[in-house]
């Protein structure tokens, strides 16, 4: 079994090393770097706290903060001139030296990777924010700040960005107050959820069927009768399935439908 060194840097992919290299060595883009700065008002205060740490910390903190803000990426399935943009200017905004800008870079990409071991980058960046509490909130507002590039966002994104909220000792409540800087207060056309009707129970229920939130009505229904099909414990009886997983495809279903109730009441139907 092959081991993950978390402190290992692994080569990025010379495209997108190109790409992101050229824009931040050579310069980045006007509008880009204009809309990532109107944002980035909002934080006030800069990573100051990164001098504080010891080089050991730094490195573990910019390795994983990109290695997640990465992974946040993938999962949205879209990259822009943006995304490049702000992680030049966190480049500049935190003085990363040559050594840590290309540690950056390949752990921005190693996110991007099937493989990524979320749990190893959670617990070595709650780490380094010890006795900084500030670091983990500016961690979880980074992270917030790369997903709001791309709206609206999917399920797995909101409970990936509460999962990493959790990993750092923080509250759903922190979600949800740094959502609230980034994404309007009501729902927009496409149905995608806010700060003010953020619910993560609701989030689960869409990820347990295997749709995001904006998914059509009928699209949603499909995704529960396959599920229902899929796992009904007459099938396994058919099977010939013993006693113990004939109870687990019960307590399924259970969940399965449970996952359902939940989306009808939350969307009215």
């Amino acid at each position: 079994m092959k081991h993950f060194n978390p402190w290992k840097v692994t080569e990025m992919p010379s495209a997108f090393k190109g790409l992101l290299g050229a824009a931040i060595t050579i310069g980045i883009g006007w509008a880009a770097t204009a809309a990532w700065e109107k944002r980035h008002r909002i934080f006030g205060k800069k990573a100051g706290f990164l001098a504080t740490m010891s080089p050991q910390k730094q490195s573990a903190y910019v390795s994983s903060l990109f290695a997640l803000t990465g992974h946040m990426i993938k999962i949205s399935g879209h990259m822009d001139e943006q995304h490049i943009a702000m992680c030049g200017q966190w480049f500049e905004d935190w003085k990363l030296n040559e050594d840590l800008r290309t540690l950056a870079i390949a752990s921005f990409n190693q996110g991007k990777q099937t493989d990524f071991p979320l749990e190893v980058h959670l617990t070595r960046l709650k780490w380094t924010c010890e006795n900084t509490p500030f670091a983990a909130k500016q961690a979880l507002l980074s992270i917030f700040e790369a997903a709001a590039i791309t709206q609206p966002l999917l399920a797995r994104q909101w409970m990936l960005l509460n999962k990493i909220a959790v990993g750092l000792g923080l509250t759903t409540a922190d979600v949800k107050n740094m959502s609230s800087r980034f994404f309007d207060r009501n729902r927009d056309k496409s149905g995608s959820l806010s700060s003010d009707n953020l619910d993560f129970r609701v989030l689960e229920a869409y990820h347990l069927l295997g749709v995001e939130e904006h998914a059509s009505v009928k699209d949603v229904r499909l995704a529960y009768r396959r599920m229902l099909s899929q796992h009904h414990p007459d099938k396994l009886i058919a099977q010939g399935g013993n006693g113990d997983t004939i109870r687990q495809a019960s307590k399924k279903i259970c969940e399965i439908r449970t996952a359902y109730d939940l989306i009808c009441r939350a969307r009215g139907v």
